[in-house]
């Protein structure tokens, strides 16, 4: 008789704020989830007005799988930047694959054409209902009603994931979290009452989770956190019963795994990832020392904390120059967010010991959902404030069962309430703010230049942006600082080019445009511009020409009078003319340095580095104490990068600094090397030396050409480092 009474008893929930001196309030899971929902619309109320922005036209505008007549399911035939890569004739290209999201815009497009509107829209949606997924898997996972709607409230709000909301390709990052969370709350469900029961479960996770990889790569955590909370489910059956049904679990998400690799494979060619090595301006964390690669990551994993609750500075862009990585362990980042793993693992262990697992589990998806984009092994991009989305997703699952937690009588009841209110008051403000600099790309460029001014990233955009719209006097300062910091952006040069064209600027225009075809020579587009540019600056200077080609003829063995008229081509633009006119006299000057070493030069703007590599190795056989020669090898051969060519290089340099200990070319090649070793101050210091002891450094204006070309025609190709770099 007692055991039938304690049977038909409600069970006694361990959770302190049941155990108070006062009850909570009578709070349904349905009022919170409306709450949070509500507060999510209104977050994100005022983005539904914007325009695209930023990557909005290159993923939408411009991609055939969206604006294309063929049929819909083309989008799982093609990975995510391939129609760019083909546009922009690019070998290189992140392999992408991310068909769902691209589908949702290809039904936007069916739907409302290229109407702004209806994008953000969806975006909103999304938001909101992910918002209210959050509210629900708080108290699936043990919290309170009162610590779900904290969980809700509070993640509806961070302005953090206004470059998820606003951002109409934020839309991956919402999908995936959309998908992940209801892996999660399926994943609670899987129970194995009865076998088919169970398996049906299993096998609607295990489509979520396929749902979650198609929308972004970060749905992998997804594969994780459904077996963790697989396990946690009935604690109180025996171990090696949950162990084999969380091993049945995970075979069941085998065949989504599969089918996601091979239709990856399928649309890459083969190409699951990207293999060439990042330049430095992709990922901050190339060619840097030991200790900026260690405590790099914990700076990044800090900084987002930061930016969750104090996000006083949100910018599109946190590449080179945007933020200066650390270098130790005492940067305040670090020490953010190594406390806050820390504070992480402890509440797992508190709960895991209170028999609350699976809030512990929540602790540990924070960490498995930020993992995949954390670049801590993967080298792609380091910072970006959309990837937060789903990690705060799980954390704002913690914070509602600390409020759990913590609440055992109504008086802290009152103070997490107001808490939360002024942190849902400042989060909607800061959202509205940060949603109208998302209004088009010229806003949220001009925004990103008021906070780093620095980054070379959004000096491009900010000065390409300019240049399109007719204001190229104020995009030339821009580009050139742009180049000055990170001279390995071919894009910038491109841009720089145009700009100068705005002008009625041949000559820069075909100075800028001859480097960009270095970096990029199988670009058709850049190479039809200077040819465009270069015949109309040759036309003006088509009497100069003539008359060196004549003096050149009258005295056919000057090799001075050779190298005028060859140096005049390749000044005009004329570099491919000036090539074919070095092959054709290479036999009659094959002993002499100089010619070698104007060849090589020619053949470097031409994009031919290893043959302008060839050419320098001859010159400086020849001429084995002229710096200015060794200095140039030595940079081309930073400039390759190829791992046999770094000790060649490294030589040069010792060789050009024991001839000539302050030339400032030599100095310059020497930073450059040290910079590429990760030796940041000691190249800072070389830079700075230079810019205190030489005037002209000083005397010319960001603004102007001399600040990337020098008058000596020779020195074009060699990318000049500043001190600012």
């Amino acid at each position: 008789m007692q055991n039938r009474q304690a049977a038909q008893s409600p069970r006694r929930d361990p959770d302190p704020v049941r155990t108070g001196a006062q009850p909570a309030p009578r709070l349904r899971i349905g009022h919170a989830a409306c709450i949070a929902a509500l507060l999510a619309a209104v977050s994100g109320l005022n983005s539904l007005s914007n325009n695209f922005a930023y990557d909005d036209n290159a993923i939408i505008h411009q991609n055939p799988q969206v604006t294309g007549p063929g049929h819909i399911l083309d989008v799982f035939s093609h990975h995510y930047w391939e129609h760019i890569a083909i546009q922009r004739h690019e070998k290189r290209a992140d392999f992408l694959y991310r068909p769902l999201t691209v589908l949702t815009y290809r039904l936007n497009y069916i739907a409302n054409g290229l109407d702004p509107f209806g994008y953000h829209l969806v975006n909103l949606l999304l938001h909101v209902t992910v918002s209210v997924l959050v509210t629900i898997l708080a108290v699936r996972l043990g919290c309170t009603v009162v610590g779900g709607l904290v969980a809700g409230a509070l993640f509806a709000v961070m302005p953090i994931h206004a470059e998820a909301v606003a951002n109409v390709v934020g839309r991956a990052e919402l999908l995936t979290s959309l998908w992940v969370l209801i892996a999660s709350l399926l994943a609670i469900r899987i129970r194995f009452d009865t076998l088919a029961g169970g398996l049906a479960w299993a096998v609607a996770a295990a489509l979520a989770a396929l749902a979650a990889l198609l929308s972004k790569e970060n749905g992998a955590a997804a594969l994780v956190v459904i077996p963790l909370l697989t396990a946690t489910n009935r604690p109180n059956n025996p171990v090696r019963d949950r162990i084999r049904k969380t091993l049945l679990v995970a075979a069941m998400l085998v065949p989504p795994v599969i089918a996601y690799a091979a239709l990856r494979y399928h649309a890459t060619a083969g190409q699951m990832a990207l293999t060439d090595p990042p330049t430095r301006v992709a990922h901050m964390m190339v060619d840097v020392s030991s200790a900026e690669r260690f405590w790099g990551p914990w700076q990044t994993f800090g900084l987002y904390v930061a930016k969750t609750f104090w996000p006083r500075v949100l910018c599109f862009d946190y590449s080179y120059k945007a933020f200066t990585l650390a270098g130790s362990p005492l940067n305040p980042h670090v020490v953010l967010g190594m406390l806050t793993l820390a504070g992480l693992i402890a509440a797992a262990v508190v709960w895991w010991g209170r028999g609350r697992r699976q809030l512990a589990i929540a602790c540990l998806a924070v960490v498995v959902a930020y993992f995949p984009v954390s670049n801590t092994i993967f080298l792609r991009t380091l910072f970006a404030e959309r990837v937060w989305y789903l990690p705060s997703a799980f954390l704002a699952v913690v914070l509602g069962g600390l409020a759990t937690t913590w609440l055992v009588n109504q008086r802290r009841l009152a103070i997490i309430l107001v808490v939360v209110s002024l942190a849902v008051v400042a989060g909607l403000w800061r959202s509205w703010v940060r949603n109208a600099e998302w209004r088009d790309s010229g806003t949220l460029f001009a925004a990103g230049y008021r906070d780093h001014p620095d980054s070379a990233q959004v000096l491009l955009c900010y000065g390409r942006w300019l240049a399109h719209h007719d204001r190229a006097r104020e995009a030339i300062p821009l580009l050139n600082r742009c180049v000055e910091i990170a001279p390995e952006m071919t894009n910038a040069f491109v841009a720089l080019g145009r700009a100068y064209l705005q002008l009625g600027d041949d000559r820069q225009a075909v100075a800028a445009l001859q480097i960009a075809r270095k970096q990029n020579p199988d670009n058709p587009d850049v190479r039809d511009l200077l040819r465009e540019t270069a015949d109309r600056l040759a036309a003006a200077w088509q009497s100069t020409l003539d008359r060196l080609r004549r003096h050149c003829e009258s005295q056919p063995a000057s090799l001075p009078l050779f190298l005028d008229w060859v140096n005049a081509l390749r000044e005009a633009g004329m570099t491919d003319e000036a090539i074919a006119l070095f092959a054709a006299r290479q036999d009659q000057f094959a002993r002499s340095a100089d010619f070698h070493h104007a060849r090589a030069v020619a053949l470097m703007l031409a994009g031919r580095r290893d043959e302008a590599i060839d050419a320098y190795r001859t010159a400086a056989t020849l001429a084995p104490a002229n710096v200015e020669i060794l200095v140039e090898f030595a940079t081309a051969l930073l400039d390759r990068h190829a791992p046999d060519d770094l000790p060649v290089a490294d030589d040069l340099i010792r060789r050009a600094i024991r001839i000539a200990p302050d030339h400032p070319r030599a100095l310059l090649a020497q930073a450059e090397q040290l910079d590429q070793q990760g030796k940041h101050q000691e190249a800072v210091a070389i830079y700075q030396r230079l810019v205190r002891t030489l005037p002209q450094a000083r005397s010319v204006p960001p603004s102007s050409p001399a600040s990337i070309w020098p008058d000596d025609p020779r020195l074009g190709h060699v990318p000049i480092m500043t001190a600012g770099a």
